[in-house]
């Protein structure tokens, strides 16, 4: 190795450029993952806020307390913890609750939507 004028060899000095451009593809990823991160929680907020105004569409006549009263006592019954039983335990074996073996165009939401209707979740008048 042939010593530099900075008292660096060139295979010295390459080694820590590359190191330099690894850190800062890294920074670049860590940033790109977190902006990820964020926008998949909005998704995320805004369909359960779009579940709140499609079975309680009455939700501005509450205040916040009560909102999270009523969903508290929704989320504690017994049919819907029976549902998220249900569907964890379809996750837990690899299932895609999306997917639709049969062809049929109603599919799995369909049989989410009757299975919700079996232990009235659903608004009046709002059976499949």
């Amino acid at each position: 190795m042939r010593a530099e004028s900075n008292g660096k060899s060139k295979e010295l000095m390459a080694l820590e450029a590359r190191m330099k451009e690894l850190q800062r593809k890294r920074q670049e990823q860590i940033l790109k993952d977190e902006k990820k991160e964020r926008e998949l929680e909005r998704r995320i907020r805004a369909c359960i806020g779009d579940m709140v105004i499609q079975y309680l569409p009455e939700y501005r006549r509450y205040e916040k307390n009560e909102l999270e009263a009523i969903i508290e006592a929704a989320m504690n019954s017994r049919n819907c913890r029976k549902m998220i039983d249900k569907i964890q335990g379809e996750s837990l074996k690899g299932e895609d609750p999306e997917a639709d073996p049969s062809g049929s165009d109603e599919g799995a939401a369909g049989e989410f939507k009757s299975d919700i209707a079996d232990a009235d979740l659903l608004p009046e008048g709002e059976d499949s």
